[in-house]
């Protein structure tokens, strides 16, 4: 598969889950005003080309073939990038020890 298609089914997994919060917070008809600041967008297409990244990443070490484990790596990205940062240590963390 060449690299801007997996980037796409990344980038398509990630959409998913953004689109899935923005539909939980309409259905209860309460948006966060967060969703209108330019911070949050930037945020999000970060998280999306992470997403992107992520699966090519998967994709070129053929870790992964298929287009759903792709698609689903996409979706993964956030919670795989928040385990990572928790597990690297900071410099206080590292002073407390």
């Amino acid at each position: 598969m060449e690299t801007w298609v997996l980037a796409l089914w990344g980038f398509l997994g990630g959409s998913i889950i953004e689109a899935l919060d923005f539909y939980r917070y309409a259905k209860r008809g309460r948006i966060p005003k967060a969703y209108n600041t330019w911070a949050f967008r930037c945020a999000m297409v970060l998280r999306l080309a992470a997403g992107g990244i992520l699966a090519i990443a998967f994709g070129t070490t053929q870790q992964v073939t298929g287009m759903v484990g792709l698609l689903a790596g996409g979706a993964a990205t956030p919670l795989i990038m928040e385990k990572i940062v928790k597990d690297v240590p900071t410099d206080t963390q590292q002073a407390r020890q």
